[in-house]
């Protein structure tokens, strides 16, 4: 798979949550009516630096987080073995592995529909 921009893993990390792209809005965040907004040019939504919706991510995917033990290790974030197919990022940064994860979960949901 293509590398992903960081745009792309939000818009797939949006989706599996079950957001929706909406830019004409002015919304302070994911609302009730699960919108994703901006906010001046800038994402409301980004769990690729904000933990708390990163970690909303692993809640609602059931991700297994694991961290290696070798100094300055790295970080493996695996989808849970109930889906047909496995997905594992590994990264030293928590939420970008995290984020990674999903997003390549998300385009192989994605893929599997078309």
């Amino acid at each position: 798979m293509a590398d992903l921009s960081d745009l792309e893993i939000t818009q797939l990390c949006a989706e599996a949550m079950g957001y929706e792209n909406r830019s004409d809005t002015h919304a302070r965040g994911p609302s009730n009516s699960s919108i994703l907004a901006f906010d001046g040019g800038h994402f409301v939504y980004d769990p690729c630096h904000n933990r708390a919706q990163a970690i909303e991510l692993v809640k609602k995917l059931r991700l297994n987080l694991n961290a290696t033990t070798v100094p300055g290790g790295n970080w493996i974030v695996t989808t849970s073995g109930s889906l047909s197919a496995r997905f594992e990022q590994v990264s030293r940064d928590l939420l970008r592995a995290i984020c990674l994860c999903v997003a390549r979960m998300q385009q192989a949901k994605k893929g599997a529909k078309t």
